[in-house]
Protein backbone atom coordinates (compact mmCIF):
# COMPACT_ATOMS: atom_id res chain seq x y z
CA UNK A 1 0.00 0.00 0.00
CA UNK A 2 3.09 2.45 0.24
CA UNK A 3 4.17 2.35 -3.07
CA UNK A 4 0.50 2.88 -4.30
CA UNK A 5 -1.05 6.53 -5.24
CA UNK A 6 -4.71 5.41 -4.67
CA UNK A 7 -6.06 2.88 -2.04
CA UNK A 8 -10.04 1.28 -2.84
CA UNK A 9 -11.11 -0.63 -0.09
CA UNK A 10 -14.73 -2.08 1.00
CA UNK A 11 -12.93 -3.18 4.22
CA UNK A 12 -13.92 -1.67 7.75
CA UNK A 13 -10.56 -2.71 8.95
CA UNK A 14 -8.11 -1.38 6.68
CA UNK A 15 -10.30 2.12 6.94
CA UNK A 16 -9.56 2.30 10.58
CA UNK A 17 -5.19 2.18 9.96
CA UNK A 18 -5.25 4.31 6.28
CA UNK A 19 -5.57 7.60 7.03
CA UNK A 20 -1.63 6.98 8.51
CA UNK A 21 -0.50 6.27 5.20
CA UNK A 22 -1.71 9.58 3.83
CA UNK A 23 -3.24 8.17 0.46
CA UNK A 24 -6.51 8.98 -0.57
CA UNK A 25 -8.63 6.02 -0.16
CA UNK A 26 -11.94 5.20 -1.76
CA UNK A 27 -14.50 3.22 0.05
CA UNK A 28 -16.36 1.34 -1.96
CA UNK A 29 -19.71 0.99 0.32
CA UNK A 30 -22.49 3.10 0.50
CA UNK A 31 -22.41 3.57 4.10
CA UNK A 32 -19.64 3.04 7.11
CA UNK A 33 -19.26 2.38 10.67
CA UNK A 34 -15.52 3.59 10.28
CA UNK A 35 -15.55 7.26 9.74
CA UNK A 36 -11.71 7.97 11.19
CA UNK A 37 -10.85 8.57 7.16
CA UNK A 38 -13.44 10.42 6.22
CA UNK A 39 -13.50 12.90 9.09
CA UNK A 40 -9.86 13.13 8.92
CA UNK A 41 -10.39 14.41 4.61
CA UNK A 42 -7.91 11.28 3.58
CA UNK A 43 -11.04 8.62 2.22
CA UNK A 44 -14.46 9.14 0.30
CA UNK A 45 -17.63 6.84 0.46
CA UNK A 46 -18.03 6.36 -3.69
CA UNK A 47 -20.47 3.57 -3.03
CA UNK A 48 -20.86 0.18 -5.19
CA UNK A 49 -21.53 2.02 -8.59
CA UNK A 50 -18.87 0.97 -11.13
CA UNK A 51 -19.39 4.30 -13.09
CA UNK A 52 -18.53 6.31 -10.21
CA UNK A 53 -16.03 4.58 -8.88
CA UNK A 54 -13.87 4.60 -12.17
CA UNK A 55 -14.86 8.17 -12.20
CA UNK A 56 -13.32 9.02 -8.86
CA UNK A 57 -10.33 6.53 -9.19
CA UNK A 58 -9.24 8.00 -12.37
CA UNK A 59 -10.08 11.74 -11.03
CA UNK A 60 -7.55 11.19 -8.02
CA UNK A 61 -4.88 9.25 -10.37
CA UNK A 62 -4.95 12.42 -12.85
CA UNK A 63 -4.99 15.04 -10.14
CA UNK A 64 -2.52 14.58 -7.74
CA UNK A 65 -3.65 16.89 -5.49
CA UNK A 66 -5.53 14.54 -3.48
CA UNK A 67 -9.44 14.08 -2.20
Amino acid sequence: MNKSDIILTDSGVFKKKLPHLAKPVLVMRDVTERTEGIEAGTARIVGTDTDRIVREASGLLTDKSGL
